[in-house]
């Protein structure tokens, strides 16, 4: 190997392969020199020639050192930079000269150096996202770091840094375990029930699937989970024809399956499972009264949505709302639908708090909820 192609190499390893996973250890030019003299050291010698090998011409600088001397620091440069991790070299030991990871998870923030980082959350995974991707934001002229930068994308530094969060010493304690099954459980079974009956077919769930009904990634928080169960169970048309040609088939689920699959929608829109019904909040007649005149009047809503078969055919029927929303999502669906929705038709109102209010008090006198025991049905 030529020398000065070699030295080139380690100051700037992606200059001569862009996808080489060599990191770039930031190394002084001094040492990159000495690396190279070891390295270039490393000679296969026939039985009869001597054990020592030439010495390799560098560059033409002069040399304040020996070449025997820039070999043996260019050896300790090499195992203290971790290359023996990923090479064999002679018969150096293989590894990092780096600190245990076997409880990094356990770390306080209080055994964190943050040096001279300002603007960063003093927490151990913000920590770990910073010494990932830009390790050298922590040199100090008293701390020396010594971790390459490997040019991890976001994707990768975060799937790292969850791994390490997760080697742990410490057991969880009792009050954080689950008790009573396996915690992934309504995940797994409902999608296998999501497969089994091909939904992704029609709905976009989790971003994959179809778009020929409505995304159902967030329905857990949208839909009460007593209503979910009565429409699983007897589908019915929900969206007006001009907006949503097909309807939902009737798969003729069991009871077991229906909760499954329900216990599936809250898991990935974050909803707690088993779920507690919303405190009724009373509601006046003159709250009723301010809100249907919004409805109608103000804010047109009645031009896309039809109420007790009076009204547009461009949105969802709203006769049955109240029996199917839950409360806070459609106060934040009428603040900013295209925040839930991106691109959907509905417009965003500027409405003021009390007119907010008001509609969504009138909505929620929109059907008759009817509740049924989801664990019962199980």
């Amino acid at each position: 190997m030529n020398p000065g192609w070699l030295i080139q190499f380690l100051k700037n390893p992606r200059a001569y392969d862009p996808k080489t996973i060599i990191p770039d250890f930031q190394i002084a030019e001094d040492d990159i020199e000495k690396i190279a003299a070891y390295l270039m050291s490393l000679k296969k010698v026939k039985r009869d020639m001597k054990e020592s090998p030439p010495s390799p011409t560098l560059s033409g600088r002069e040399r304040v050192s020996s070449i025997a001397e820039d070999v043996d620091k260019g050896k300790k440069l090499v195992k203290d930079l971790g290359c023996t991790g990923c090479h064999e070299i002679e018969k150096l030991p293989s590894g990092y000269n780096a600190p245990d990871l076997d409880a990094a998870g356990d770390k306080r923030v209080d055994e964190l150096a943050f040096g001279n980082i300002k603007n960063i959350k003093k927490t151990l995974k913000d920590w770990m996202l910073v010494k990932v991707t830009d390790p050298g934001r922590f040199a100090t002229d008293r701390i020396v770091t010594m971790m390459p930068y490997y040019d991890f994308n976001e994707g990768q530094a975060g799937a790292l840094v969850t791994y390490l969060l997760s080697l742990r010493k410490d057991s969880v304690p009792p009050e954080y375990k689950m008790k009573g099954g396996n915690i992934n459980k309504p995940w797994t079974e409902g999608r296998d029930l999501i497969e089994k009956y091909n939904c992704r077919g029609c709905h976009m769930i989790e971003q994959r699937g179809g778009t020929i009904g409505p995304d159902l990634t967030m329905e857990g928080k949208k839909s009460r989970p007593e209503w979910l169960f009565s429409f699983l169970k007897s589908p019915y048309k929900i969206r007006p024809l001009p907006m949503l040609k097909a309807g939902m088939p009737n798969f003729h689920l069991s009871d077991s399956e229906v909760t499954t699959i329900i216990a599936y929608l809250s898991f990935i829109s974050e909803e707690p499972y088993p779920y507690m019904f919303e405190p009724k909040k009373e509601i006046g007649p003159e709250d009723v009264w301010n809100g249907e005149k919004l409805y109608q009047e103000i804010f047109a809503c009645s031009g896309c949505h039809k109420v007790n078969g009076h009204g547009g055919q461009v949105g969802p029927d709203h006769t049955d709302l109240a029996s199917r929303g839950k409360r806070e999502w459609i106060t934040q669906w009428l603040e900013n639908p295209q925040a839930i929705t991106p691109g959907v038709r509905m417009p965003r109102f500027t409405f003021r708090d009390w007119e907010l209010k008001a509609l969504t008090d009138y909505l929620m006198t929109l059907g008759t909820q009817r509740f049924v025991d989801i664990q019962s049905a199980n």
